[in-house]
């Protein structure tokens, strides 16, 4: 018998002690709901548990975040559309202001709404915002670490056209008499539509004022006129130029019943018999022309002796220069010009028929508001060059191409570890970056041509809008993706950390 130890004693109390403390533990899970309530409960199961437990929350937070992109979105786009029916209205009243039943001054009236149209189109861009966020004012635009300008496209141009042309042989006399019935006709043949005889006054002319009398005569005959010009070339030469650039002009002078082609009146031609029977020397279609053309085929051509003046913005200083034509110019001459009035790196080239130009590169470098028009010689009597000009909105205005060093695309945080995001970027919708600020249609010609320039900027919006919904619908599968793993990995989770009932006791 052992007096000082009571092992039976001892025993049951070890056994009380440790049934107390499972039971401890099982009401415990029971209470919680948890199999895992301390690192004692299963070390390696708590760090695999909270490991999870932060993935389900970051993916939880995405889905918030993708939710909120889409709201931002939803906001950009919303304000499109309201920019998209703004255009649509615009082009509305283009159509109808292209329309010759209206006056200029009913013209001047649509201009009106027009002009306060654009300066809606202005304040959405500038002022639509989420979170005090600008949304449409380029601060959103893609950009690169290297600074390059974006390019510039004009209308479509046409490298091609003819205008007809017949030069004569000699040059003009210094003066030279006219006599009535005697030496005072000639026929003038433009686009193959026939010999029209035109009469000239009687008296003695200078060599330019010949030219002019033969021109007053061809405004007075109605199958000729505002077809056909006569000019005093730079050598001294009688020439007639059709008013035409398509692609089969021509314009032919032969003798008229009291010939006027005799050499020694304006000496046009071969020296002819006292019959008057003579031939001019002709010439039809010359592609010395440089010839611009819009979007509807309407040709404008300019020809020697005309200046082509460049005017641009390049980092908010305006730069000008002047190109003189001469009958060997084309296009690919004016697209050197612009390039060398712009300066440094920029490139300037005709693709697609279109004018493109890029800015340089390695600095800030902003273009805008390219504009050429044309300046006529002192001889030009031609409605050619003024065409030119009158109808050059199609290609005045042009996108301001900016440097982006920064880029300033939004980044969605959509999934639950680092760098797991998306890219989103948003245009600016300004008047001037959807090149709207020439639009003027208080002319013909100006609603004509801004039917043109107002429907690329439709189209601009719509391709934005486009974006925009391809970037929602993404985050809408994000989001449907989020809600998945978070449910899958939760149940995941759950089987480490979460008590089972059958087993709690």
């Amino acid at each position: 018998m052992q007096i000082n130890h009571n092992i039976a004693a001892l025993n049951t109390y070890n056994k009380l002690n440790a049934a107390s403390n499972a039971q401890q533990k099982s009401m415990q899970k029971l209470s919680s709901g948890l199999r895992i309530n301390s690192a004692a409960d299963d070390a390696a199961g708590l760090a695999i548990s909270e490991k999870m437990r932060g993935q389900i929350r970051g993916l939880d937070m995405a889905s918030k975040n993708a939710q909120d992109g889409v709201s931002l979105l939803q906001t950009a786009e919303g304000a499109l559309n309201e920019t998209q029916d703004i255009l649509q209205r615009m082009r509305e009243l283009a159509v109808q202001g292209s329309n010759d039943t209206s006056t200029d001054s009913d013209r001047t009236e649509i201009q009106k709404e027009v002009s306060q149209l654009k300066d809606e189109i202005d304040r959405i861009s500038g002022t639509t915002e989420f979170n005090t966020k600008k949304l449409l004012n380029g601060d959103l635009e893609a950009g690169s670490a290297t600074a390059k300008a974006t390019k510039l496209d004009s209308v479509a141009l046409k490298t091609s056209a003819t205008q007809g042309t017949s030069i004569g042989a000699n040059a003009l006399a210094a003066s030279t008499t006219i006599t009535t019935g005697t030496n005072d006709q000639l026929n003038i043949n433009v686009d193959g539509a026939g010999a029209n005889e035109i009469t000239l006054s009687a008296g003695t002319y200078t060599a330019q004022g010949l030219v002019d009398e033969i021109n007053d005569q061809i405004g007075k005959t109605g199958a000729l006129a505002g077809k056909v010009t006569a000019e005093l070339t730079s050598d001294g030469k009688l020439s007639f130029v059709s008013a035409t650039t398509g692609a089969s002009s021509s314009v032919a002078i032969t003798a008229g019943t009291k010939d006027a082609l005799v050499a020694s009146t304006i000496n046009y031609g071969t020296p002819v018999a006292a019959n008057g029977t003579a031939s001019a020397n002709t010439s039809t279609g010359s592609t010395t022309l440089v010839s611009l053309a819009d979007s509807n085929g309407n040709n404008l051509g300019i020809k020697a002796g005309n200046q082509i003046n460049v005017s641009v913005i390049v980092g908010g200083k305006e730069k000008t220069a002047s190109l003189a034509v001469t009958s060997t110019t084309d296009l690919d001459d004016l697209a050197t010009s612009i390039r060398d009035t712009i300066g440094g790196t920029a490139q300037v080239s005709i693709s697609n028929n279109k004018l493109q130009i890029t800015g340089q590169l390695g600095e800030s470098f902003e273009i805008s508001n390219l504009n050429l028009s044309v300046q006529k010689s002192s001889t030009d009597k031609t409605e050619v060059a003024d065409n030119f000009t009158n109808k050059l909105s199609s290609y005045k205005e042009t996108q301001t191409a900016k440097d982006i060093k920064d880029d300033g695309s939004l980044s969605f945080h959509i999934g639950a570890n680092q760098d797991q995001t998306m890219k989103v970027d948003i245009n600016e919708m300004s008047v001037q970056s959807l090149a709207l600020s020439s639009v003027d249609l208080s002319t013909q010609q100006g609603a004509e041509t801004a039917t043109t320039v107002i429907q690329n900027a439709l189209d601009k919006v719509s391709a934005e809008r486009s974006k925009l919904g391809a970037f929602q619908n993404r985050l809408d599968h994000s989001i449907n993706n989020l809600g998945t793993s978070s449910e899958n990995l939760t149940a995941a989770e759950s089987r480490i950390r979460d008590v089972d009932y059958a087993l709690a006791a």
